[in-house]
Parts: C-alpha cells; structure tokens; sequence
C-alpha cells in the first residue's frame, strides 16, 4: 500500500472518531438536559405555598373597659403574624412582607389605616416564623369602623410578598407573588377574636 493510500485511510479513521466523539458529547448534553429538566420538575411538583395567619392583634385606643387614661389615645396597633411552610424538602425565601390594615372589610369602602413592613428572611422546611410589629393607625379612621351592637368592630388585613422556593442548596425556583387576606373583628376590649389557630389569611 502507497504511503498516499495508508495516508488517506488515517485521515479518514480521525474523521470518523472525530464524528463520534461529538456525537456522543451531544446526546451525553441532550440526557444530561433531560435528566435535569425531569428532576427539576419533580422537584418542585407538589410544593404548597406558605400559610399565613394572624394570631393576635391589640389595638389599645378600642379598649372600653381599661382604667388607663392614656389608653383613648394609644393610636399603636400590636399585631402577631405566623408563617408556616409544611413542605418536607423545601426552605423558603420571603421578600419584604408587607401588611396593610383598613377600617373596613368591604374593599370598595375601606381606607388605609396603617401598614408595616417585614424585612426579607429565609425559612427552613417544615419551620413556623412568628413575625411581631406595632403600627401607628389613623384613630379618625379606626373610630368610623362598622361596629356591632356589641362593640365588636370589623377590620381588614392583607399580606403581599413575593417567595422563591429551594431544596437543599441544588435548585431555586422563580419568583412567585404570594398575596393573602383576612377580615378581623376586634371586641370592646381592643383584642382579636381568634380561635388557638389564629386568624388564617387566604
């Protein structure tokens, strides 16, 4: 065989390993997408939002029956906020949680009478944030709230922030707008009527 020939054959065998060798990195590339695109899915199937609620509220300037004198003009609302995230294998990242309070339960009558900001965090799986805060409110407003004949006075709550979802350290999910609300009734003693499982926001 010509040295020309046995020249032509080599060439033409790292040709052909050339060839295979791309084809073999673009569907190792193609399974590796697949795979991780499957797992990124089942993943994040399944995961449930956060549950919010409010578990207790006191607002000092609706309380009838206490003996203070400064009470009246407490224009200082108290609030409890739990979050709790039940997924097993998810943490979750909160943006700011912004909490807005109105005077009325009905949105076409209602007006801002305070609201407060939570500053960003992370929560783990299976973990329960309890998140205090006291707000100034508008008392002119407070005082124009529908009232039973009871005392008992009817207000609103909204949460609004935005969550991200990880498992582990491996994934993070997009943004998600997370809003939630509630209305509240507050008796003559300026304390949330709430059952032990708090005030749930939806």
């Amino acid at each position: 065989m010509s040295s020309e020939r046995r020249l032509e054959l080599e060439l033409q065998v790292a040709e052909a390993r050339a060839n295979a060798q791309a084809c073999c990195s673009c569907i190792s590339g193609s399974i590796s997408f697949i795979v991780f695109t499957c797992l990124a899915i089942w993943v994040f199937k399944g995961v449930d939002d956060p549950k919010s609620s409010i578990q207790s509220l006191y607002l000092p300037a609706l309380n009838k029956t206490s003996l203070d004198t400064t009470t009246p003009t407490n224009n200082t609302l108290f609030f409890e906020l739990q979050l709790s995230n039940s997924n097993d294998h998810w943490g979750i990242y909160y943006g700011n949680v912004n909490l807005t309070f109105y005077d009325n339960p009905i949105s076409t009558r209602s007006h801002v009478i305070g609201n407060y900001t939570i500053p960003r965090f992370y929560q783990g799986y299976n973990k329960k944030a309890t998140k205090r805060g006291a707000v100034e409110v508008n008392t002119t407003l407070v005082s124009q709230a529908f009232c039973s004949p009871k005392g008992y006075m009817a207000f609103r709550a909204e949460m609004e922030t935005v969550i991200r979802f990880r498992i582990q350290s491996l994934f993070k999910s997009k943004r998600k707008k997370l809003m939630r609300r509630a209305n509240v009734v507050i008796n003559e003693q300026g304390v949330l009527i709430v059952n032990q499982d708090g005030i749930k926001l939806i």
